[in-house]
């Protein structure tokens, strides 16, 4: 019984110290995860992803992540086979998110929309200089003084 008693506490010691030796997996991927890395580095050091999917043409890989109370969300997106994006959650620049790209391509159509008017007007006042031209309306005829005829 004395031996089951050491034997215990030597797996209670070791699991204690093998637990305590680990990092956490939030610090394994921000060391060991690089830009450059193919998929299947990625797969030998942190596993298989929460999530996966496609991302502006790139496979997206995303790990999901707790230390304690706290949640971590990170991402690795690839091209070709080969890691371009590693960090954080990935959020589009301001001018690529839909509602801005909307708000620019609608005041660039008000814009146009407004030149495309001023042309018309353009081209409808040289029409109608044009067949006034044409008429004669706006040319000065000097007519000759004639006698009556007695």
């Amino acid at each position: 019984m004395g031996n089951y008693f050491a034997q215990a506490a030597f797996f209670v010691v070791f699991g204690f110290l093998f637990v305590s030796c680990q990092s956490s997996p939030v610090k394994v991927f921000d060391e060991e995860i690089k830009e450059g890395m193919d998929k299947n580095n990625v797969l030998h050091i942190m596993g298989t992803p929460n999530t996966s999917g496609r991302f502006h043409g790139k496979d997206r890989w995303i790990y999901v992540m707790y230390e304690g109370d706290t949640r971590y969300r990170k991402e690795v997106h690839f091209s070709d086979g080969f890691a371009v994006y590693v960090g954080n959650e990935f959020q589009p620049s301001k001018d690529s998110q839909a509602d801005i790209v909307d708000q620019v391509n609608l005041e660039q159509e008000v814009v146009l929309q407004a030149e495309e008017k001023q042309r018309a007007k353009d081209i409808g006042n040289q029409l109608n200089k044009f067949e006034d031209d044409i008429k004669g309306k706006n040319t000065v005829i000097y007519v000759d003084q004639f006698e009556p005829i007695k």
